[in-house]
């Protein structure tokens, strides 16, 4: 195996690079983007809303509990972000409703706050879909539970593990496939087929190498907004499109339009997770550090360092023989 913390560092370093330059830009159209700033290629802000927020919060908890995911631990993690300006709509009321009664779970819910937080679970977790699953569709029921949006969650959760794994950008994407087709035959029945828009964006702009050609298409034919089916297969055709180079899928996510901060999230997440830290450019680095004072533990590295040890743990009890 290759070095799993160079991989895990970069995943998160990623996923924050790319909420922070989605951060500014987040339910502008892609005209008011071009007109209000130019072309965005750097973060605008020293700023980061919820997506970051929650991933860390959540890796943490992963961390303490040993992975072990239960209703309990993650509703506590998400509980440490109720006063984040940021919620997404469904994440505030869920949380709003834990507050008062901790042990209910979601029925409804069709956003992506539960895919967005997914990374820690594929971090930590070898790639065994359905032990990803198992864990992805309890911290999903805490706030997200509908099939749209759990099915969105395992889809980033195992295309995180794969590309730990050192999976191909194809084969990432397949995995995400396989992902979100487990994750529909959970939660209340709604919206629109993750695990076919995945295939469908992915399809529609695997030949681009125009940016502006895969952010109009995209955004025209898949969708760019909150809701899962549309984020959620944009950022993975994003990341596909790119072939995980972290540089033109960001400057496309932070342009796009609609929810930039999570989809520059989940593309960034997954080029830093199959490429490793040392593909980060060094300014968004710099600027990753000037940010770790608003995260939780304030130590990325760290938590890279716990979630790899996390992750090698797990994967002696899985495959002993490995």
């Amino acid at each position: 195996m290759h070095d799993v913390l160079t991989h895990i560092h970069g995943c998160l370093v990623g996923l924050t690079i790319g909420d922070a330059m989605g951060a500014a830009t987040e339910d502008l159209t892609p005209f008011q983007i071009r007109s209000t700033f130019g072309v965005v290629k750097d973060p605008l802000s020293v700023e980061i809303t919820d997506d970051t927020l929650l991933n860390f919060l959540v890796a943490e908890a992963l961390i303490e509990s040993q992975a072990n995911v239960t209703h309990q631990i993650i509703v506590k993690a998400l509980l440490k972000g109720a006063e984040c300006p940021r919620l997404g709509s469904s994440t505030k009321a869920s949380i709003l409703r834990l507050q008062k009664e901790p042990e209910t779970v979601s029925t409804t819910g069709s956003t992506n706050g539960a895919a967005m937080r997914a990374f820690p679970i594929g971090l930590c977790t070898p790639y065994e879909p359905e032990l990803i699953l198992e864990k992805t569709v309890t911290s999903s029921l805490v706030t997200h539970g509908t099939s749209s949006a759990i099915s969105a969650a395992v889809a980033v959760a195992c295309a995180a593990s794969a590309a730990i794994e050192g999976f191909s950008v194809d084969q990432i994407i397949e995995a995400a496939f396989e992902g979100a087709e487990m994750g529909e035959n959970f939660g209340t029945k709604s919206g629109k087929s993750v695990a076919f828009r995945i295939k469908l964006a992915d399809e529609l702009v695997r030949s681009q190498k125009e940016p502006w050609e895969i952010q109009k298409i995209l955004y025209r034919e898949i969708g760019v907004s909150a809701l899962s089916w549309e984020s959620i297969p944009s950022a993975l055709a994003i990341f596909s499109a790119c072939r995980g180079d972290i540089k033109k899928a960001l400057m496309i996510t932070a342009n796009s339009g609609g929810d930039t901060d999570t989809l520059g999230c989940i593309a960034g997440g997954l080029c830093g997770a199959k490429n490793g830290i040392n593909s980060i450019p060094n300014r968004w680095k710099r600027f990753v550090a000037r940010l770790e004072p608003k995260i939780p533990s304030s130590n990325i590295l760290k938590v890279a360092e716990d979630l790899t040890s996390l992750r090698t743990k797990l994967y002696s009890e899985i495959k002993p023989f490995y």
